[in-house]
């Protein structure tokens, strides 16, 4: 065989791979861009929320099934990534899942250890990231609840917790306890709770029924 015509055909394989490994770059960059903005339409069976809720809805790209997997798995060999992702009822070249690694790793996305393929630290913390407003709930639900705010509650929380008292020492724990009241207020939020049989009076002092 000629000799220049077997350089040319090497050549000419060799500008196949690397266009090959060019196009899957170029459609991982384009999978990390942001989404241009649209305007909003009426609501369809298949809304912008539900593809969001639901991934397996919108196509992805070879570099996002293997970050999924990755995730799932976490450290697996090229054939059981590609295994994985035909499991899932997608069809794939095991070389494009190889040529995809690369470019993952390229990135700093992606690791090789042992023969198996892993998520960098870095990535696998941004994909679990729990969202600032969950924070702000759990937070939310480990308050403390709020010290009572009407007069009858005050009376309430210091008899419970002192016993048998006084108006004048009534009031002064209220007031300790960073609330405002008139004695002529106390007096009749004591008689009021009197009546509807909440508390008593024995001795000059107050005290709960």
């Amino acid at each position: 065989m000629n000799f220049a015509l077997t350089q040319i055909r090497a050549k000419i394989a060799d500008l196949e791979t690397k266009i090959v490994n060019l196009r899957i770059a170029e459609q991982e960059l384009l999978a990390l861009e942001p989404a241009p903005s649209r305007k909003e339409k009426a609501p369809v069976p298949h809304s912008a929320e539900h593809a969001l809720t639901n991934p397996s809805s919108r196509p992805q790209t070879i570099g996002a099934a293997i970050t999924e997997v990755l995730i799932n798995r976490s450290a697996l060999s090229v054939a059981q990534i590609a295994e994985e992702i035909e499991a899932g009822g997608r069809e794939i070249d095991r070389r494009k899942v190889s040529f995809s690694l690369q470019a993952l790793k390229k990135r700093g996305l992606a690791k090789m250890k042992n023969g198996n393929w892993m998520l960098t630290k870095g990535r696998a913390a941004r994909v679990s990231r729990t969202s600032p407003k969950g924070n702000l709930k759990t937070q939310r639900k480990t308050r403390k609840p709020a010290v009572p705010q009407t007069v009858g509650d005050h009376i309430s929380r210091i008899l419970t917790l002192k016993g048998p008292l006084a108006l004048a020492e009534l009031a002064k724990n209220i007031k300790a306890a960073g609330g405002k009241v008139k004695n002529s207020t106390l007096s009749n939020t004591l008689q009021k709770m009197k009546l509807r049989g909440l508390i008593a009076s024995a001795d000059g002092k107050w005290q709960l029924m």
